[in-house]
């Protein structure tokens, strides 16, 4: 049976709610023998940490260096690569971006 194919995006640019959420869901993927987790963070820092100390592949897209539609685009190409089932967003900027 093919895995279910999840990717969170999340900012990462602190730590807070979502960002611990992100770390949460992460932790569980990493366990689950039936989904394969990726994610998209836009700053380095403790999620990024965190994410790729669960299992998870991670990305990093700087919003520092990048403008929204380069964030877009990058976006578009990291998902075509993961071939993700389910994108989970966490925030306004990452639900638009989503």
């Amino acid at each position: 049976m093919e895995k279910t194919r999840v990717c969170q995006i999340c900012s990462g640019d602190l730590w807070g709610g979502k960002e611990a959420v992100s770390a949460v869901l992460a932790r569980g993927i990493a366990v689950s023998s039936r989904i394969e987790g990726s994610a998209v963070v836009f700053r380095e820092g403790r999620l990024l940490e965190e994410l790729r100390e669960a299992g998870l592949r991670v990305d990093l897209v700087d919003e520092r260096t990048h403008g929204a539609r380069a964030i877009a685009g990058a976006l578009k190409r990291i998902l075509r690569g993961t071939n993700a089932h389910v994108l989970h967003a966490h925030g306004h900027k990452e639900h638009v971006l989503g």
